[in-house]
Order: structure tokens, then sequence, then C-alpha cells
């Protein structure tokens, strides 16, 4: 059986993505495992907001081949969007997947491990960019971590990418342009996860504030995307907590506020 180790660096965005590619490769008959020297397929899932971070990225490439020069070593996220073209030049780097490919990953390694002649290091109809030369792109969003854990918390990415495009921050570059998951969707899978047990869920994305704003199905709401979705799922789904993780001031409106203080099932929690 076949062995994929997952290396996760950055923010919890990456780590959500990181879970439901590790249940993507366990549902096609893979082996998950902790320990990178006895990996057949070594991941990396990137993060590029510091030097640092693209730093421990190559010295973990670098490490692994060391350690483990039989596995093939594949590098996703961040650094892989923002600098693909440098990366792949790297004699520690088997396959580059950037962001705009994320959620087709496992689809992607999975049929590369069938056709073992090929020895490109990019997927089809991605075009390697260096120092963010590329045209924008929509964000890949992952599909939902269909784990059957116990966990009584549990993550959900309700949006990614960003539109802010500020001239100190690269993620608009690294991850995309915003894009929200299908309300029909995430409320199914809020139903899904509460039916389990689960007794909190953390909706959580880059800029989760911005959620809907690209979605047709809220043009006639009366308050802001995000609040609006909220509404919909404490309609139809009986959630004991909710908490919301990161949101920038400006995203935090006053019928969020309302909707907040009006419902007691909101932790009393806020990082902005």
């Amino acid at each position: 059986m076949t062995k994929v180790f997952i290396k996760t660096l950055g923010c919890k965005v990456n780590s959500y993505d990181s879970h439901a590619l590790a249940n993507q490769f366990k549902s096609l008959g893979y082996q998950l495992t902790d320990d990178q020297k006895e990996s057949d397929i070594s991941i990396i899932n990137s993060c590029s907001v510091t030097v640092n971070a693209e730093k421990e990225a190559r010295y973990l490439l670098r490490k692994y081949n060391r350690e483990n020069p039989k596995a093939k070593r594949v590098i996703t996220g961040c650094y892989a969007q923002i600098d693909s073209a440098n990366l792949a030049e790297l004699k520690e780097v088997d396959f580059v997947v950037p962001n705009e490919a994320k959620e087709s990953l496992v689809e992607i390694i999975d049929a590369r491990q069938k056709d073992r002649k090929r020895d490109v290091k990019f997927p089809t109809g991605i075009k390697p960019v260096a120092n963010n030369k590329q045209s924008h792109f929509k964000s890949s969003l992952m599909l939902f971590d269909k784990s059957n854990s116990n966990r009584t918390r549990v993550f959900i990415k309700i949006q990614d990418g960003c539109n802010g495009f500020c001239a100190y921050c690269q993620i608009p570059y690294a991850r995309g342009a915003s894009r929200s998951i299908d309300p029909r969707s995430l409320i199914d899978e809020v139903k899904r996860l509460v039916d389990s047990g689960v007794r909190e869920i953390v909706f959580t994305g880059i800029h989760i504030g911005d959620y809907g704003r690209d979605l047709e199905h809220f043009s006639n709401a009366k308050v802001t995307p995000f609040v609006a979705i909220l509404e919909e799922i404490l309609e139809t789904a009986p959630i004991p907590r909710i908490r919301i993780s990161s949101l920038e001031p400006a995203e935090f409106s006053s019928d969020l506020a309302s909707l907040m203080k009006s419902n007691n099932v909101f932790c009393d929690h806020l990082h902005l």
C-alpha cells in the first residue's frame, strides 16, 4: 500500500486543506503516515506569508530528500503558487501543484502514480510562474473534510482567496480571488456534522466576512451575505455552538453584531 506523508506549514486554512487531502487519499486506498522516512509520497503544503516560511519549506525539502531519497516529493500551497518556476528547478522537488490546482491534487498525484514514465513537474494546463508573474485566478476551494472523527469542535472552510490587493500582502497572488462555498452545500454539511454529534462549528477562511459576495444567491439579501448565510444556517441546523474565525475589522458589521447579540449559540470570542 502506498504511504503518504503530509506536512502543513502556515495558517488554519492550510491545515484544513491538508486534512481534506488526507481523507481524499485514504478514500482512494492510500495509507497516511506521520513518519516521512517511511513514506512513498511526501507532500509539503507550504506557506509564503514570510521569507522564513519559504526558507522552512526549502529546508524541509532538503531534509526529506536526505532522509528518504526514494520518496516522491510534492510541494503545494502558497509558496508553490507564487514561485513555482524556481521551486521546480530544485532537485529535491518531483512535482509542483500550485494553489490553483490544489483541489485536484489527489486526483493528479494518483494519475501520476499510474503513469510512472512521466517526468514533468506541473499538472496539465498549469504554467510555472516566478515572483507573482501570473494572471489572477480563482481560489481553489477544497471539498469538505469528510472525516468520521468524534471531535466535538470542527472547522469548516466557507471561503478562500482575497480581492484586497493590499500593497504589503501577497495573499491575493498566492490564493487567488475570493471564492465562496455554495450555500446549499454548506448548509447540508453543517446538518451532517450536527447529526454526527459535533457540538461546535468554527467557520474559517481567508476573508470569511467576504463570504457570498461572489454568489448570486445573496443578491436580494437585506444584510451582508456572511450574515445572511449565518441566518439560513441558524434556521435549518440546530448548532449548539458557533465560533467565527479571524475577521478583518471592517468585516465586523452592525448586522453581524446584532445577530450575535440575539443568539446565544455564538461563542463570546472574536479574533479581529
